[in-house]
């Protein structure tokens, strides 16, 4: 199992190299799109979308602590008879169908829930050097307009964390891509200073949330590089 899955990533990561060189082909401003309001994308968007939630898939691979199984199969599997009897010897309410199916999937989550998996690699598997650069890389949650200065704070390490794992699952369950469209007219590679000639790393919108008072803003700055970087990380931890 262990090989597989530093198989899989590695395949995974490959993928994303592969992406990566298909940007020449989209960088083409004709190919820019109008979206009313001013506003503008480009297709190089998906592209950056689908090498970011590839990226974040490995988190849960690489960070779950026991061999994944669906949950109709956790049901009936041999092998997680004294997983189920435990989940069974917990029950409060016996004579409810509903609250006895909604009580063994908690257990089930509780075990081999993909949210378990993602948060620990990012709290266990990854380095803690490799962890603070994920967060320096996220700014959430602003308001509209400009990020502001990084907060290291937990809470906003919680915020991040949760960014994360829902541009993952967006991605997954409502096909929203989180991906930014720069990278369809300007070139990735292109390195930018500061005044004193310093080099610093742009920060790009991620994804915006709107509600009925107000707009939020997430940013991320040297992406997919970073999430690369944290991967094979991990990858390096995994084969341990």
């Amino acid at each position: 199992m262990l090989k597989d899955k530093y198989l899989l990533v590695s395949q995974r990561l490959k993928l994303v190299e592969m992406l990566t060189e298909t940007n020449a082909l989209f960088r083409k401003p004709e190919l820019i799109e109008d979206v009313g309001d001013n506003g503008w994308t480009h297709p190089w968007r998906y592209v950056d979308a689908l090498r970011n939630y590839l990226l974040l898939t490995c988190f849960d691979v690489l960070g779950q602590t026991r061999e994944w199984i669906a949950f109709d199969a956790w049901l009936k599997a041999k092998k997680c008879r004294e997983e189920r009897a435990v989940a069974v010897g917990q029950l409060t309410d016996t004579t409810n169908p509903v609250a006895v199916a909604s009580a063994l999937h908690e257990k089930y989550v509780e075990l081999y829930g993909v949210k378990l998996s993602f948060y620990n690699f990012i709290h266990t598997v990854i380095s803690s050097d490799a962890r603070t650069m994920l967060y320096q890389s996220i700014k959430v949650p602003t308001t509209l307009g400009s990020p502001q200065g990084i907060n290291s704070n937990q809470a906003f390490d919680s915020a991040r964390d949760e960014l994360l794992f829902r541009i993952r699952n967006r991605y997954t369950h409502q096909a929203q891509s989180f991906g930014n469209s720069s990278g369809g007219v300007f070139d990735p590679s292109e390195k930018h200073y500061d005044s004193g000639g310093r080099e610093v790393k742009v920060w790009e919108l991620v994804v915006s949330d709107f509600s009925e008072e107000n707009q939020t803003n997430s940013f991320v700055r040297d992406w997919p590089n970073v999430l690369i970087s944290v991967v094979k990380n991990g990858l390096e931890n995994f084969k341990q």
